[in-house]
């Protein structure tokens, strides 16, 4: 019985025993375990900071060499119109003009009677007296009209003469457009509002043209 008593003591222990030893074994595992998480994490951690300080780098690098290329652009640029201007000014130093300033003439007023036309009929100034006629042609160039005229013959009377009256008159002797005179046998006569017309504008002409 003792015997028996001794081995089961025997094998009490021994099984105590392998229950530590699994248990230290366990332990150890985890404490392993740990320290290769802990290396992994301070490893990326360390990664993460260089990966950082790289990108900062790059950054401020990028923006002084876009800060560098704009001040060279800056001053690449330069006003067209101050260019030109620099051009003229190194031309006039080196070849001086002797030549007289060149001067614009104003253009000709040009006072074409409302619905004034080629074949249009026109009262006109001349000298102390005034003129029905018919507009043969219109010179825009020179600001004139070509008018054959009627000769007068009484108040509100006139007729042809044998021979053709036509010289060019400037635009501004034209008194104003009239409608064509009506025959009445041997002369022709206005309307009796265009007649007080050109009558109103011929006075009027004086006034300007004594």
């Amino acid at each position: 019985m003792v015997a028996v008593e001794e081995e089961n003591e025997l094998d009490e222990s021994a099984a105590v025993e392998e229950s530590s030893s699994a248990e230290m074994v366990a332990v150890e595992e985890e404490n392993e375990l740990a320290e290769s998480t802990a290396v992994e994490k301070d490893s990326s951690s360390a990664e993460m900071v260089a990966v950082d300080k790289e990108i900062s780098i790059l950054s401020q690098s990028y923006e002084i060499e876009n800060e560098s290329n704009i001040s060279l652009f800056d001053l690449s640029i330069e006003d067209p119109s101050a260019s030109m201007m620099k051009c003229i000014q190194q031309e006039e130093m080196n070849y001086p003009s002797t030549s007289t300033p060149l001067t614009l003439e104003e253009p000709q007023e040009q006072n074409i009677p409302d619905e004034m036309l080629v074949g249009s009929w026109v009262s006109v100034g001349y000298i102390n007296k005034w003129y029905p006629g018919i507009v043969e042609e219109i010179n825009l160039t020179e600001n004139e009209a070509t008018v054959k005229f009627m000769e007068i013959k009484g108040q509100n009377k006139f007729s042809w003469p044998k021979k053709d009256d036509r010289l060019p008159i400037i635009m501004n002797d034209i008194l104003c457009v009239v409608l064509p005179p009506k025959q009445y046998k041997r002369f022709w006569s206005l309307s009796n509002l265009d007649y007080a017309k050109s009558c109103a504008a011929f006075d009027d002409w004086v006034d300007v043209n004594p």
